[in-house]
């Protein structure tokens, strides 16, 4: 599938808008041909930086969503840009909404039981009608075992979805869709981490003026300033990282319209 990209600090950000990206997944759907949804933001396009395996992650998706303000206004610095940002639990919402209209059937793999229970219910609230073919709570591990891996793989099969949304935290989905890329037979596939808390309720979504405005992050810090200090710190990082994959550019941009 072929989407417009733009590198931000070696990460291909999709130039697409939020129609576009639904419109790309509902595509995938349709002709049933594999396609891969990611989502970068500052925190984890500085992971990448480090980490082979999320780069290589981010180089095979067909689309890489900028989930986060920061990436779309250094993007702003280049000859061409992202037009907006995308964050990963709006979109997922967006798909759910349409998914009953279009027969999408959806399922979830990743976080506790009682948030995918709750997050189904909620689920079924935003859009009546919606098909929700399996859930599954993996367990708690750094890395699955191949004999983990194979029950989720399975698990995953049996219930025939046409999308499979992961809630896992970053990098682990992203390795684990990339690792069973191959193997997995559910045409559209997306790692989207807090969107299972978002959609659950158990943790506060920012509102869309908010985050139009780059301050979901603060909401989030907010509600959980011990776990997001340090992430959030390290993702400054990004400035720099961007000025030294991109900063001869931006200074001959520069001239020229000067």
């Amino acid at each position: 599938m072929s989407v417009p990209k733009v590198e931000c600090a070696g990460v291909p950000l999709s130039a697409i808008s939020m129609e576009q990206a639904q419109e790309l997944a509902q595509r995938s759907i349709a002709d049933r041909v594999p396609c891969l949804f990611s989502t970068g933001n500052a925190y984890t396009i500085m992971m990448a930086q480090s980490n082979q395996t999320l780069m290589a992650h981010y180089h095979q998706a067909d689309a890489v969503l900028p989930d986060g303000m920061i990436p779309v206004w250094l993007t702003k610095l280049l000859p061409r840009s992202v037009p907006d940002k995308i964050a990963g639990p709006v979109f997922f919402q967006e798909f759910v909404r349409r998914a009953p209209e279009r027969g999408h059937r959806i399922f979830l793999l990743g976080s506790s039981e009682a948030v995918l229970s709750r997050m189904c219910e909620r689920m079924h609230a935003m859009a009546p009608g919606v098909e929700i073919v399996g859930t599954l709570s993996p367990p708690f591990a750094d890395q699955f075992s191949d004999a983990q891996s194979e029950i989720m793989l399975s698990a995953v099969e049996s219930a025939n979805p046409d999308a499979l949304f992961v809630g896992l935290q970053a990098p682990k989905q992203e390795s684990w869709l990339s690792e069973h890329h191959d193997r997995l037979t559910v045409p559209f596939r997306m790692g989207v981490g807090a969107a299972f808390d978002f959609t659950a309720g158990n943790k506060r979504q920012a509102p869309h003026w908010v985050s139009k405005l780059g301050l979901e992050w603060f909401v989030r810090w907010v509600d959980e300033p011990r776990r997001l200090t340090g992430r959030y710190l390290k993702s400054f990082g990004i400035f720099g990282v961007f000025v030294w994959h991109h900063g001869l550019e931006v200074l001959r941009i520069k001239r020229q319209n000067s």
